[in-house]
């Protein structure tokens, strides 16, 4: 919904830990009354105007949110509003609003922010009952006769109600249309299914419940109807979810949709029936989701979704917003190690390594898992090294040889074939990262240092060119150059020396934690609590909370196939397009726009980690991973 005062996203990438049992994770409920901001609990019906503002209607006015904040036009604030209590609304693709009201037949037009109605004596008949277009897009209102007995259908042309013809009373009925052009058609008798000129029958009782019964058609083409139980029909046949399968009985159920996923939803309730909230079926499982999962009420009014895909629901207490959570986290009860984790890696088979305080994890064929080490060979000296259980994983890099380098508080070791092989032993080691010239390079609290053939062939510190030996990052851009970050800035190392930049050359601040590289060739620097640099063509330009960003902390950042920067801070994960960023520098733009994430949208811990490689990563399925102080987070 592009609301003026909020940006949401329609992102869909859902984590599956185990299996379809976890699907209530992937949902959430907001829920606002009068408490925040509404004029009355019960809210009829929603829809949403061109300008991405949703409007609702209510028994004490016509209601506008932007996401943030009601307002509410009613007789005694609007002029051009008669009648308070409002039922129906519509909104028409050049922005204009209709809305009908439950007495005296009254019409109300919102048009260019101007208030208008159409009093009972002005409009035909008893009642407006429905809006809507017709197959030739032209807006016709649907009126209850005076006699009540009848419907008319209307067009209002030149401030003018003009007739268009009587509804036409037919037997109950209802029919639905496939994919592929079936035709489905249900009566008092039972369905009837017509396709390729081929008619067949099938039985189902449906007599008394014609007046309640809804129907649906989804992708595959099956037919879903709706009534105190939910059939499926197929041409293999009907499989119908009732009581057995979980669902409430005595329970209407009706307006279907279909999600992405290809789950089925439908809804329950309304004004006459107390119902049980929204029903989900997927992979032959149903869940229900009332008011222990958030919704305002189980008695529904009326569902709308909006243009990012969040569905809005009114009901007699209140509107709900389901929207789906884009992270999903992780953590012990997931099967890792230990909650607090800080390097994740993908290996070269697509398995994950996760390095936690205690030790180290793998998620592998759909499940995490300890990864079990035999210890070094006896006599080997490791010191503090190798403390099985106990050790605290800092870093995590994979060489060409398929062998795992795991940098510990205490040394380095490599894992190959589940055996444990000491390299290092007495430094801190929080980065470890291959060259292209074949050298393998470690970033401790003494400095760096470089191997070659599992040797080191090389130290460097203060006294050898470093701003400061605390070094916590390793990078090698496209063209090879290698570039380290640590507590005292950035540094290049380019024929055999340091070069050097910190806040005295532009750069954002001395703590560096990341560097991205896009496909331009641009580099984008974070640093723990001091924002974002953008280092083009020798130049720094920075980007901070002041000028739009979320938070100063940028942990890790990762890039989405749309040009937004996903970015790990310590209160959260947060989203920034590219090319705003762009924008800013060039002085294009005044501001940047960020949107955060936490808790609410399945973070188990807001504050991320980072000052460990790597921070991040990207799966086989496009999905990020980032670590926190309570397991992980996978956007």
């Amino acid at each position: 919904m592009n609301f003026p005062k909020l940006i949401l996203i329609s992102v869909c990438l859902l984590f599956v830990l185990a299996d379809s049992a976890r699907a209530r994770e992937h949902y959430r409920f907001d829920t606002w009354s009068t408490d925040n901001g509404l004029p009355q609990n019960g809210v009829r019906r929603i829809t949403q105007t061109p300008d991405g503002y949703l409007w609702f209607t209510t028994f004490d006015g016509l209601v506008r949110f932007d996401g943030v904040q009601f307002t509410t036009f009613n007789k005694s604030n609007t002029k051009g509003i008669i009648n308070n209590r409002f039922t129906h609304v519509f909104s028409d693709t050049d922005g204009t609003l209709y809305a009908t009201t439950m007495e005296d037949g009254i019409l109300t037009i919102v048009r260019e922010g101007v208030f208008s109605s159409y009093t009972s004596d002005q409009i035909p008949g008893h009642y407006i009952d429905r809006i809507e277009k017709d197959s030739d897009g032209k807006l016709r209102f649907l009126v209850e006769d005076d006699d009540r007995t009848s419907k008319s259908w209307y067009e209002l042309a030149e401030g003018q109600f003009r007739f268009i013809e009587k509804q036409v009373k037919a037997e109950p009925t209802r029919t639905a249309t496939g994919p592929d052009g079936t035709v489905w058609k249900l009566n008092a008798e039972g369905i009837t299914r017509t396709s390729n000129g081929s008619e067949s029958s099938i039985a189902m009782d449906l007599a008394d419940k014609m007046g309640s019964v809804s129907t649906f058609v989804d992708s595959t083409g099956a037919l879903w109807v709706g009534e105190n139980r939910i059939h499926r029909i197929t041409r293999e046949g009907i499989r119908t979810f009732s009581e057995a399968d979980g669902l409430p009985a005595n329970v209407v159920y009706h307006k279907f949709w279909e999600e992405a996923d290809g789950s089925i939803w439908a809804m329950s309730g309304g004004s006459s029936n107390p119902g049980v909230g929204l029903v989900q079926i997927r992979d032959e499982r149903t869940y229900v989701w009332g008011t222990e999962h958030g919704l305002a009420s189980t008695s529904v009014h009326s569902i709308f979704r909006d243009r990012e895909g969040n569905v809005w629901l009114a009901t007699d207490k209140g509107l709900s917003r389901r929207r789906k959570q884009i992270i999903q986290g992780f953590s012990t009860k997931d099967g890792i190690d230990h909650s607090e984790i800080y390097p994740m890696m993908r290996d070269r088979d697509g398995n994950i390594w996760i390095g936690s305080t205690k030790g180290l994890s793998i998620w592998r064929n759909g499940k995490f898992e300890p990864v079990e080490m035999q210890p070094p060979e006896p006599g080997t000296p490791v010191n503090r090294t190798w403390r099985a259980g106990k050790m605290s994983v800092q870093s995590l890099w994979q060489d060409p040889k398929g062998k795992i380098w795991a940098g510990l508080n205490g040394g380095i070791f490599t894992i190959e074939n589940g055996k444990a092989e000491i390299l290092l032993d007495g430094s801190h080691v929080f980065a470890i990262r291959g060259d292209r010239s074949g050298n393998v390079w470690a970033a401790t609290n003494k400095g760096l240092l470089r191997f070659n053939n599992y040797q080191i062939t090389a130290r460097y510190a203060t006294g050898e060119g470093l701003p400061n030996e605390f070094m916590t990052f390793i990078f090698e851009d496209s063209k090879g150059g290698l570039w380290f970050g640590g507590y005292g800035g950035l540094s290049k190392f380019e024929n055999g020396t340091f070069v050097n930049y910190t806040t005295r050359n532009g750069l954002t601040g001395n703590y560096v934690r990341t560097i991205y590289e896009d496909s331009d060739g641009t580099l984008w620097i974070g640093t723990y609590d001091e924002g974002m640099s953008r280092f083009k063509d020798g130049r720094f330009v920075n980007f901070r909370e002041e000028n739009g960003l979320f938070n100063s902390g940028v942990f890790a950042i990762e890039e989405d196939d749309a040009g937004y920067f996903w970015i790990s801070s310590n209160r959260g994960i947060y989203r920034v397009n590219k090319d705003e960023l762009n924008a800013f520098a060039e002085g294009r733009a005044a501001k940047i726009n960020s949107v955060g994430y936490g808790k609410e949208d399945g973070m188990l811990s807001t504050e991320c980690n980072g000052g460990r490689q790597p921070a991040s990563l990207r799966d086989h399925q496009g999905r990020f991973w980032f670590p926190t102080q309570d397991g992980g987070a996978v956007v």
